[in-house]
């Protein structure tokens, strides 16, 4: 008998096997591709939340120091008029100072449209309540300088009114920085935060990645080896079916000769005995029809 070949099924399972390691391959992509999504995403709300940063609080940093740039050269250029003797360069030193008292007062402006908390607003509004004060009284001295034309009475107002409101004024405007620098340093931390959580979160995702490679690899070794297997095996079954089909073969051949043989000489010996009951049929003719016994010896 010959050897049983495999299962259907097992050569049907054996056939999917590329089917198995394109999709083992489809999924490992895939992982990747979400991976590295998932990285980029991360990475874009980091960005979003510095750019955030740098466009809000960096930006309300420079407007604030820039009025304090702006409210210094106004005090440079308010000492300026109490000095100068010459009433037309006094104009051009108020001019330019109502020019940069304007610019201040767009800074504050544009602070407040982008102030976010409660403790902002009560800071611009210090800034914004010290100036007045501070303006108030050098108008005082201003009025007196010039309206009056008491010096003496002007540089009093400025020196005991005016110059400890101008300390005041710019210690609200370092109060207000100071604020500001505190809101970077938080704004720092909790993107460091982030920065961690997205540290972590990366590390997980590759470490389950690098599982997923491990056991796809695992699941495809021990597939191909299945597969060779079963390979080595059918091979295996076939060459000994070959082997049993070659000696069954040779096997009925020597029947069928052997059986050929038999038939000839059963054949022969039927030849044989139909002519000898030939001869003695032709004897008892001869024997019947003959008369004397000479005649019959000559048909003998």
């Amino acid at each position: 008998m010959f050897k049983k070949f495999p299962n259907w099924s097992d050569l049907a399972g054996n056939s999917r096997l590329g089917q198995r390691l394109v999709l083992c391959f489809g999924l490992l992509i895939a992982s990747l591709i979400l991976l590295g999504a998932l990285s980029l995403d991360q990475l874009r709300n980091l960005d979003a939340a510095i750019t955030e940063i740098v466009d809000q609080e960096w930006a309300k940093v420079e407007l604030s120091r820039l009025a304090q740039s702006h409210s210094n050269h106004n005090n440079r250029i308010t000492m300026a008029v109490f000095l100068v003797k010459d009433e037309q360069e006094r104009q051009a030193l108020l001019t330019e100072r109502a020019r940069y008292s304007e610019d201040v007062d767009q800074l504050i402006g544009q602070l407040i449209v982008r102030a976010r908390t409660p403790e902002e607003r009560l800071l611009l509004e210090a800034v914004i309540r010290r100036r007045a004060l501070y303006v108030e009284g050098y108008r005082a001295a201003l009025h007196k300088l010039i309206d009056e034309k008491q010096p003496e009475v002007a540089r009093e107002i400025m020196t005991h009114v005016a110059l400890p409101r101008i300390v005041d004024y710019h210690n609200a405007w370092d109060e207000y920085v100071n604020y500001q620098g505190q809101r970077m340093d938080l704004a720092q931390t909790r993107e460091a935060a982030a920065a961690e959580k997205i540290r972590r979160t990366s590390f997980l995702l590759i470490t389950l990645e690098v599982l997923l490679s491990v056991f796809i690899a695992v699941f495809v070794i021990r597939t191909i080896g299945r597969h060779i297997q079963t390979r080595k095996k059918s091979e295996l079954l076939l060459v000994q079916a070959r082997g049993d089909l070659k000696r069954k073969v040779i096997e009925r051949t020597a029947e069928l000769t052997h059986s050929n043989e038999a038939l000839l000489r059963e054949l022969r010996q039927r030849e044989e005995a139909e002519s000898r009951r030939q001869v003695l049929f032709d004897i008892t003719q001869g024997v019947n029809t003959t008369s004397h016994l000479d005649e019959l010896v000559r048909f003998l």
